[in-house]
């Protein structure tokens, strides 16, 4: 399996051993425990003609010979309608290829954390439930995804130096991998002995379980991780944030805290205040427009910022999720390590009468025994 994936331009030795789980993911359903959970695979590259569709498609279809990919539908009733699909077909995977921009998806997010779907069934009143035999893959290049969805998902992370893609196939010549090697039956057959074989050193080797657990995925991460482990690579499971894109809502609201907390020595902020901070530093931009001459963050203060022109009510609505899934989603908050010290911060937004502010108090032991208290 190494020589089959000596060419493509992985991020260190941490894609390659998530390609070898997303392989597997396809393969050992039979010997996992009944309703495991398991994570989406998401293929990012800094660039086209990177080979991130062909990994995936060579995780979907070597050992069903048959692939389901699709774009990622423009609306969330188009993808639910798109989940609904696959989940009454059984299909064993749905690849959703090339997604631009930001992506998050609550639909997305109940599909990856229960062992069963329930949806209605097209122009009828009926609804159905069925089981979830389906792994997820995503492909983009350098697109964001959202909080709910990367935590439950692993990453493949490629990066190509070239700037013509054309001069990387040309110096590869005959090792070009394309589709229609990957649906070669005597390929599939020659990939499906390698993962058996994987499974068979697991099973020798005495069924070891692998090392980290991904959140929610204990099963498949005590298996799939066991397995990748026995054969070599490092475990799959440890926690890797995508090198290009990736999860742009975590970052932004990093920034925005770093600015609040540590530019601004604020220790609460008014929701007209968060927007003026979100416009100047183009945080949160695919939701909320930045300034068109912002200023530098020396040189920046609330009373100096312009008010902007007011949200729609769709983007009003969006940016109230992404504050609202940043602080908890209730009155009690969240706690962030912020700072080159990581010092602990709890950040909450709690609902007032009229309006919205949002709160950082820095961590103390009375803070924590409130929050216990709460619990």
């Amino acid at each position: 399996m190494k020589e089959l994936y000596k060419d493509f331009p992985f991020i260190g030795e941490g894609g390659e051993c998530v390609q070898v789980a997303a392989m597997l993911a396809m393969f050992v359903r039979e010997i996992l425990p009944r309703y495991t959970l398991v994570p989406a695979f998401i293929f990012n590259a800094n660039k086209s003609r990177s080979g991130k569709t062909l990994l995936a498609q060579m995780a979907c279809a070597y050992a069903s010979g048959r692939l389901n990919l699709q774009p990622l539908p423009s609306t969330d009733v188009e993808q639910r309608q798109m989940l609904n699909t696959t989940a009454r077909a059984g299909y064993p995977h749905l690849l959703v290829d090339n997604i631009e921009g930001f992506f998050n998806s609550a639909d997305f997010s109940a599909f990856l954390t229960a062992p069963t779907f329930q949806g209605r069934m097209m122009h009828s009143q009926k609804d159905f439930n069925v089981e979830i035999c389906t792994t997820v893959c995503l492909t983009g290049n350098g697109f964001t995804i959202g909080d709910d969805i990367q935590h439950r998902s692993l990453v493949i992370d490629l990066f190509v130096d070239e700037a013509d893609p054309h001069k990387r196939a040309a110096a590869l010549g005959d090792r070009v991998i394309e589709n229609d090697w990957i649906m070669a039956e005597e390929n599939r057959a020659n990939m499906c002995a390698a993962v058996w074989g994987l499974v068979q050193h697991w099973a020798a080797e005495g069924s070891p379980e692998g090392g980290a657990e991904l959140a929610h995925f204990k099963s498949f991460s005590q298996v799939v991780g066991g397995i990748v482990m026995a054969a070599g690579w490092p475990d799959p499971m440890v926690r890797r944030e995508m090198e290009t894109g990736g999860n742009q809502e975590q970052r932004d609201f990093a920034r925005f805290l770093d600015i609040c907390i540590f530019g601004l020595g604020l220790e609460e902020i008014a929701y007209a205040d968060i927007l003026k901070v979100v416009r100047n530093f183009g945080l949160f931009d695919w939701v909320v427009a930045s300034d068109d001459d912002p200023m530098t963050e020396e040189d920046f203060s609330l009373e100096k910022a312009g008010e902007g022109s007011a949200l729609d009510a769709k983007d009003r609505s969006t940016f109230g999720h992404i504050m609202s899934r940043c602080t908890g989603g209730s009155d009690r908050g969240l706690i962030y390590h912020l700072g080159k010290n990581s010092v602990e911060y709890l950040v909450s937004m709690p609902k007032a009468r009229n309006r919205r502010k949002m709160y950082f108090e820095k961590v103390t032991p009375e803070i924590r025994e409130r929050l216990a208290a709460a619990r």
